[in-house]
């Protein structure tokens, strides 16, 4: 009877043993899986930052030379249907790119402004493109190249705004109208140039020194367009 009971000791030390060594091995293995994946992410987010940087330098690169999205998708279709490329000259790419523009004014009156508050232009005038949004008042670059933004506001009597362009929330130029203590109207205007790429967002908005509201009327503008 004792020595039935040492040998369930000893097997039962055996099968822990092996246990053990079983769990041991899973380990090792979960560690290497682990491992693996840290590499995989790794080199993932490094794939993910060439791309990003691919595509900004594609970007760049097409608009030195000057070739829209749609001049790339004629040349594919006439590759694959076996035809000669038709010649496209950079001025004609050029003209193609070039229409975008657009002028917006301030219909309704805006009263107990905000700091950095979007000016939402409600009355769209000229949209070529189709980068202005009329609900945000946000304008979307639709083709990389150099843009030129103009805007006015009016103040009200005995009133000042401070107003703000920005590109991508940064600040790009600044103008105040300032009518003091006089019983008028006071304007203020500004012109920003800056090289853009698609996707990026431009906007006008009130910075931090104003008294009261922005006078509508059609009296307040803002507008833009390529222009090479």
């Amino acid at each position: 009877m004792h020595e039935l009971s040492a040998m369930k000791v000893q097997e039962f030390m055996m099968t822990q043993e092996q246990t053990n060594s079983r769990f041991s091995e899973a380990m090792e293995q979960l560690n290497e899986y682990q491992n693996i994946a840290r590499s995989c992410e790794i080199e993932m987010a490094r794939l993910r930052n060439t791309i990003d940087r691919q595509s900004k330098e594609i970007d760049r690169m097409k608009m030195n030379i000057g070739i829209s999205d749609i001049d790339i998708f004629q040349r594919k279709e006439y590759l694959d249907q076996g035809q000669d490329l038709p010649v496209f000259s950079r001025s004609s790419t050029r003209i193609q790119a070039a229409q975008v523009a657009f002028y917006v004014q301030l219909k309704s009156n805006i009263e107990n402004i905000g700091n950095h508050q979007t000016i939402k232009f409600d009355h769209v005038r000229t949209n070529i493109g189709n980068g202005y949004n009329y609900f945000t008042g946000i304008f979307t670059i639709p083709t990389p190249g150099t843009y030129v933004f103009f805007w006015t506001t009016v103040s009200f009597n005995n009133t000042s705004v401070h107003t703000e362009l920005t590109v991508n929330g940064n600040l790009y130029g600044m103008a105040l109208s300032d009518s003091g203590s006089h019983s008028e109207f006071s304007s203020a205007s500004n012109v920003v140039v800056t090289s853009a790429l698609p996707g990026e967002t431009v906007w006008v908005r009130t910075g931090a020194q104003h008294s009261s509201g922005i006078l509508g009327g059609d009296l307040s503008t803002f507008s833009g367009w390529l222009l090479f």
